[in-house]
């Protein structure tokens, strides 16, 4: 074949051009994220839900005129019922992220929830039958729950100014992974 032509030139351009047509529109339907899933939608308003009802009964008893103030309705013991909650309907939402594919961002942000908001189970059998030791620098604080489980926190609860944080950074996960289904609701209605 004689490229040379006119004819054999436009000939393979034109192959070349179709070819590139049809590679680009398969890419263009490969997703690198999972679809949008309303059933998370809903359990991750259902954990802010939870999450801004604890955080306003605690907040209710710490005058806010009293940065130091703490009040025995903020107990440990009082406040368990969060925690069980909030982790049971963490885990089913866990669960639910883990079995959709390409969802590894989703089920990474609620990982970083679980670790904001809740005790390792090492850690909680500890808190159960002492509290976590105020003093040790292996006491790992991350969590909302462990603040809540230091010695000195467990009969009055935490201060204000302690809690505050931990509601930032558990808003702000839960926002994230709600702003990641937006964005994967986003994607698809534009399809």
């Amino acid at each position: 074949m004689n490229l040379t032509k006119p004819a054999g030139v436009r000939t393979v351009a034109i192959a070349l051009l179709l070819t590139l047509v049809a590679i680009l529109a398969a890419c263009s339907s490969v997703r690198l994220i999972s679809d949008y899933d309303e059933e998370t939608d809903k359990q991750l308003t259902a954990l802010k839900k939870l999450s801004d009802t604890h955080f306003t009964a605690m907040f209710a008893e710490l005058p806010m005129s009293k940065p130091d103030a703490r009040s025995a309705k903020n107990a440990y013991d009082s406040k368990k019922g969060f925690y069980s909650d909030f982790s049971e309907k963490l885990t089913q939402l866990e669960f639910r992220a883990q079995s959709m594919p390409k969802n590894s961002q989703t089920v990474d942000l609620l990982g970083k929830l679980r670790a904001a908001t809740l005790l390792s189970e090492s850690s909680l059998e500890i808190c159960e039958t002492s509290g976590l030791p105020d003093d040790d620098p292996k006491t790992d604080l991350s969590s909302l729950q462990a603040i809540h489980c230091l010695k000195s926190n467990k009969a009055q609860g935490a201060k204000r100014a302690v809690l505050v944080p931990s509601q930032r950074n558990i808003d702000q996960l839960i926002g994230q992974a709600l702003a990641l289904e937006l964005k994967k609701k986003m994607g698809a209605d534009s399809k």
